[in-house]
C-alpha cells in the first residue's frame, strides 16, 4: 500500500496536480509527534530518535506532504543506522551548521532569502554514502547497495522527498561520508 501511495504522489507532483495544502503549523509539535511515533514503535526498539527544537513558532505547511519528508528520511536513518546508535532529529530557524566530519555534500532546490526558513535535520550515525553517489540517491528507484542491509528499500523515498521539498518551494541538503553517518536537511 505504502509503494502504490509513493508513486501515486510522484505522478502528481510530475504532472503538476499535486497542490499544497497549507495550514498553520506548530512546526516542532508537529514534527516531535512524528519522532514519538517511531520511538513508541516496538519494530524499532534498538534505535532511539532523539527530537531537538529551540524553535516555537507556527508556519504555513503542508501537513501530509511534511510528514511524508519527515517519515521517509527518518526510515531511512534507522534503515542505514548502527545498532544502537541514536538518530538526532531537530527544527530551527537558523542556518544550520554543517558537520565537520561530514566532507561529501549534495544538495537540490532553493531557499527564498524574501521569507524565513525552518530547518528540519534528521542526522544518524550509519554507513554513510560516498560522495560521489550522492546525486544517484535522489534518481527513482536508486539504491544504495548495501549487503549488510537485507531490508533494501523501493527506491523510492528520497526521489519522493527531493518531490515533495521541491513542491514546497524548498531545499534539501545531504551530508555524508561511509563509516560515519549521514545528515539530511530540509
Amino acid at each position: 500500500k505504502n509503494l502504490v501511495e509513493q508513486l501515486l504522489d510522484f505522478r502528481k507532483v510530475e504532472q503538476r496536480i499535486k497542490k499544497l495544502s497549507l495550514f498553520r503549523t506548530d512546526i516542532s509539535a508537529f514534527v516531535r509527534n512524528i519522532c514519538n511515533s517511531f520511538n513508541d514503535s516496538t519494530s524499532f526498539s534498538d534505535d532511539l530518535v532523539i527530537f531537538q527544537s529551540s524553535f516555537n513558532h507556527y508556519v504555513p505547511a503542508d501537513r501530509d506532504v511534511l510528514n511524508k519528508i519527515v517519515r521517509n528520511l527518518i526510515s531511512n536513518a534507522i534503515k542505514y543506522n548502527r545498532k544502537g546508535n541514536t538518530i538526532s532529529v531537530g527544527v530551527d530557524n537558523k542556518s544550520v551548521t554543517k558537520n565537520p566530519l561530514l566532507k561529501n555534500v549534495y544538495s537540490a532546490g532553493n531557499i527564498d532569502k524574501n521569507f524565513e526558513a525552518v530547518f528540519i535535520t534528521v542526522e544518524d550515525k550509519g554507513i554513510g554514502i560516498s560522495g560521489d553517489l550522492l546525486p544517484e540517491i535522489f534518481k527513482r528507484f536508486y539504491r544504495v547497495d548495501d549487503v549488510q542491509n537485507k531490508e533494501l528499500g523501493t527506491g523510492i523515498g528520497l526521489s519522493l522527498v527531493k518531490s515533495l521539498v521541491l513542491l514546497h518551494k524548498g531545499k534539501i541538503v545531504v551530508e555524508s561520508d561511509p563509516n560515519i553517518g549521514t545528515k539530511f536537511t530540509v
